[in-house]
């Protein structure tokens, strides 16, 4: 199990973390409009993996997707407090974390 590593105090970002044996650039987002963190993924090319997903409490992200260029495994949220709650603009990274588990 990996932690996505997200600082709160920076607001939306951009790194790189090693899954597996490959390195992908996270970019996150908070989107005002829908009230919700958006993230992608790309890939060391800087080829758009995934794009635009929502961040919900519970869901994974990776297992239902179609692309072979993706990290195995399943990226998920979990939320300390309330596991029936998507992190807010104040609480990914604090209450709402992203975990990596290939």
């Amino acid at each position: 199990m990996i932690e996505i590593p997200f600082n709160i105090d920076d607001g939306n970002q951009e790194f790189e973390i090693s899954l597996g044996d490959i390195i992908y650039r996270f970019e996150f987002k908070y989107n005002s409009r829908l009230d919700r963190w958006v993230f992608n993924i790309l890939n060391a090319e800087n080829e758009y993996l995934i794009k635009g997903i929502s961040i919900v409490a519970g869901a994974d992200f990776l297992t239902k997707r179609v692309n072979s260029k993706l990290p195995e495994g399943a990226i998920i949220s979990f939320n300390t407090v309330d596991a029936n709650l998507s992190p807010t603009e104040e609480t990914l990274g604090l209450s709402s974390r992203l975990y990596y588990f290939g």
